[in-house]
C-alpha cells in the first residue's frame, strides 16, 4: 500500500514538473490567438475592411452562398487541399456537381444493363467517385 502511494506521488509529482516546463509562453499564447483569427477568416470568402490576412483567399466555388455552405463542411477543404496537390483549376464545386452527374449516369446505365438495385447502387458509387479519383491520379 505504501509502495503504490509513493509512487502516485511521484507521478503527480512528474506530470506537475512536465506541464510546468511545457506550457505555453506568452509570445505562443499571442500567436495561437492570431493563427486563430486567420483560420477564422479563411472560411470566409472576403475578408472585412481594414482587417488583414496573410492567407490568398481560396474559394470553393464562384458562388458565395455555395462558398459558404462548403465552408462548413471540413471534407470541401480537404478536397480543396487534394485539387491544390493535384495542380487541378478544379473549383470543389465543379467536382462535387461531376461527381453528381457521373453518379445519376451510371445509375440510369446500371439499371438499363442490369437492372439488379444493389449493383446499380455499386455502380452508380463507382462512377460518382471517377472525378475524385481522377484528381488522385493526377497527384
Amino acid at each position: 500500500m505504501y509502495l503504490m502511494l509513493v509512487f502516485g506521488l511521484v507521478l503527480l509529482v512528474g506530470f506537475g514538473i512536465v506541464l510546468f516546463f511545457t506550457r505555453a509562453s506568452e509570445t505562443e499564447v499571442a500567436v495561437r490567438r492570431r493563427l486563430d483569427t486567420i483560420s477564422e477568416q479563411r472560411s470566409q470568402q472576403w475578408s472585412e475592411p481594414g482587417e488583414s490576412t496573410i492567407l490568398r483567399q481560396e474559394r470553393l466555388s464562384v458562388d458565395p452562398g455555395i462558398h459558404n455552405l462548403l465552408a462548413n463542411i471540413p471534407l470541401s477543404w480537404k478536397l480543396q487541399t487534394l485539387l491544390k496537390q493535384a495542380g487541378s483549376e478544379w473549383l470543389v464545386s465543379s467536382v462535387i456537381v461531376a461527381s453528381l452527374i457521373a453518379a445519376v449516369v451510371g445509375a440510369i446505365g446500371g439499371s438499363i444493363w442490369l437492372g439488379v438495385p444493389a449493383l446499380v447502387a455499386v455502380i452508380a458509387l463507382a462512377t460518382g467517385l471517377l472525378p475524385t479519383g481522377y484528381i488522385f491520379f493526377l497527384r
